[in-house]
């Protein structure tokens, strides 16, 4: 079953999929027209669906129309399919300002997409009663907090700090989606500050 919302078809086989995919998707969505504006943000067709069975979440750009996929344990996890969105919407509003929406710098883009990402948990966080499910959990902002929180406090040194050689650039460039932890205190001076704005 499939529903569709600007330019953008959600997927959702099951009940619970339905009941929460469509408000979460829409509350997140709001957040980055409220950043990028309605235009970039429904510029190219995109389906959205949630298969915890694959490794990590993806903007699939291989197949028309491109795809977002996230990898929620299910979609009852409100702040981790939230915080896959954003990340993959993130990709998404990126590629809508390229001449080559191809091209990409994975470490640079990588590190935009998660702190971005991180600070629309914090919007969500501290704008939840606008959500829908707000009738469903109404203290949920905290469980969004706490997410965020969690994520912004799992850091490890900056490969790109400790990089001294182009052969080492180009290792950091090659491994950055698998290396997470390496970006993460790069990630976390780009949200730096953003926690005083959305409190």
């Amino acid at each position: 079953m499939s529903e569709t919302i600007d330019n953008w078809k959600l997927l959702n086989l099951r009940k619970y999929e339905r009941e929460y995919m469509r408000p979460l998707f829409k509350f997140t969505l709001d957040f980055f027209i409220g950043i990028f504006g309605r235009d970039i943000m429904s510029r190219e067709q995109c389906i959205v669906f949630n298969d915890p069975s694959e490794d990590y979440p993806m903007l699939i750009r291989n197949k028309l129309p491109i795809m977002i996929r996230t990898n929620a344990v299910s979609l009852r996890h409100w702040s981790q399919f939230m915080f896959h969105l954003s990340h993959e919407l993130s990709h998404y509003a990126i590629r809508q300002q390229k001449s080559n929406k191809d091209a990409i710098i994975k470490w640079f883009e990588e590190t935009v997409c998660e702190a971005l990402s991180m600070y629309v948990l914090l919007l969500a966080a501290t704008r939840w009663s606008d959500c829908p499910l707000f009738l469903n959990d109404n203290n949920y902002g905290h469980s969004l907090k706490k997410y965020f929180d969690n994520l912004y406090n799992e850091t490890d040194e900056s490969v790109l700090r400790k990089c001294g050689s182009y052969l080492e650039l180009q290792q950091i460039e090659r491994t950055c989606e698998d290396n997470r932890q390496g970006r993460s205190m790069d990630r976390n001076y780009s949200v730096c500050g953003y926690e005083e704005f959305a409190n």
